[in-house]
Parts: structure tokens; C-alpha cells; sequence
């Protein structure tokens, strides 16, 4: 095994992401958050809105990417990601657009 595929063996093991948030790939080291978890998913399935609001680097974007929407995908859901920087609306709508039109065919 060379010294690369070591580290990167190593690395596969490793549950901390660093200061980035946790994602969908991650969800198997995403613990402690259990409650909200499933506190958010009944509401997701239960409401055609919900917002997922807090303080900068409180963990909403880990607890939504790593519990909510990879729960959801496991169950089948179709998901998007949009990130709302300064023009939040818009952001959405084309997040929305591209999965509409990716998910569609025309045969």
C-alpha cells in the first residue's frame, strides 16, 4: 500500500470534517442531534414550508444537510440545495428550475 492510499484510508475513518458543515456523505459521524432530527422531519413531512433559522455556526447548515436531507433521501425524497446569499428568492427558483428540469425527461 502506498503512503497515499494509507492516508487516504485513514482519512475514510476520520469522523471530524473540519470547519466545514457536515453533508450527506457525512451522515454516518453526524450524532447528538437525534431530537431535532426527527423533530424537523415530522415537520417537513407534515408542512410544504419549513425554515431552519439560527445563529452563524450553530450547526443549521450540518443539521439540515447530514440529518434532515439525508433522511429524506433515504426514504426516497427528492432534494435540492440551494444556499440564499443575497438574493434568496431567485436562488430558490433556479435551484427549483434545475431539479424540474433535470427530472423530467421527454421521450
Amino acid at each position: 500500500m502506498t503512503d497515499s492510499q494509507k492516508k487516504a484510508a485513514v482519512n475514510a475513518l476520520i469522523p471530524f470534517v473540519g470547519l466545514r458543515p457536515f453533508d450527506s456523505a457525512d451522515h454516518r459521524w453526524f450524532h447528538g442531534r437525534d431530537r431535532e432530527i426527527a423533530a424537523l422531519l415530522r415537520k417537513v413531512r407534515n408542512n410544504r414550508f419549513t425554515a431552519v433559522v439560527g445563529a452563524s455556526g450553530s450547526g443549521k447548515s450540518s443539521l439540515v444537510r447530514a440529518g434532515i436531507l439525508a433522511s429524506l433521501a433515504e426514504d426516497g425524497w427528492q432534494t435540492i440545495l440551494a444556499k440564499p446569499g443575497s438574493a434568496p428568492i431567485a436562488k430558490l427558483a433556479a435551484a427549483l428550475s434545475e431539479a424540474a428540469h433535470s427530472s423530467f425527461s421527454v421521450e
